[in-house]
């Protein structure tokens, strides 16, 4: 199987293959993340961290990998990281995926955050308890220091108005989640390319762009792998 071009409207889009709804580029009249090789995060202009601690983020010295995240061995050490601009956003009629493959070096002693957010440079908490701290309107994957259990959430003006846990639990294995609408007006959450939830109702109205937390959650430093990070939204 090999990858495939899927004309949508007067754009044409790359899909996987396996799912054709996971988007890996697009051209025409389409808004799309695609990391660089090379591209050195930390400092690339066109992301924004909020850091706690001196972590180091660097580009990954294994083939196919894009970068690896090190916390210091200091509880709540870690990074809110956001793609500058929000211009990613639910509406009928504009296809999106946001997808990405992650893996933590601690399943339970750390916080975990991907998916799509307006601009919010606190997504988890930096202090006092673990917890969410999503401030805007949000769709994402969340993972708690202290429990495995994995969550897909949205959020809208700072209020959690649907959750579903995964059958699944966090381990320290590479795994695949995508957030994605076939049509715009559904948005589903798949992980390892199996659909875990579906919402249809009460999703942000507000443009969002692609958000990343990850914190350590004892006195112990982590480190968090990611490879094939990557948005597309079709517009026409």
């Amino acid at each position: 199987m090999i990858d495939a071009l899927k004309q949508i409207g007067n754009s044409i889009v790359l899909v996987g293959p396996e799912k054709d709804y996971r988007f890996l580029d697009g051209w025409g009249h389409v808004k799309k993340y695609i990391p660089n090789a090379g591209e050195d995060y930390i400092t690339a202009n066109s992301w924004t961290h909020t850091q706690t601690g001196s972590n180091t983020w660097t580009n990954s010295a294994t083939a196919g990998e894009d970068f690896i995240l090190t916390t210091p061995a200091t509880d709540f050490a870690g990074y809110s990281s956001q793609l500058l601009g929000t211009q990613f956003i639910v509406a009928s009629g504009k296809p999106f995926c946001i997808t990405g493959q992650f893996k933590l070096s601690d399943a339970t002693q750390t916080d975990f955050l991907f998916g799509l957010s307006d601009v919010d440079t606190t997504l988890t908490a930096a202090s006092s308890s673990h917890a969410l701290a999503v401030g805007g309107s949000a769709l994402f994957f969340s993972k708690l220091d202290g429990v495995t259990a994995i969550k897909a959430n949205v959020y809208v003006g700072g209020a959690a108005v649907a959750t579903a846990t995964l059958n699944t639990v966090m381990d320290t294995s590479f795994h695949t989640y995508d957030i994605y609408s076939e049509d715009g007006v559904t948005v589903k959450f798949a992980f390892d390319g199996v659909d875990v939830a579906c919402f249809s109702t009460g999703l942000p109205v507000l443009s969002m762009t692609p958000s990343l937390s990850f914190r350590a959650g004892e006195g112990v430093a982590k480190t968090l792998t990611a490879k094939d990070f990557k948005a597309v939204q079709v517009f026409s």
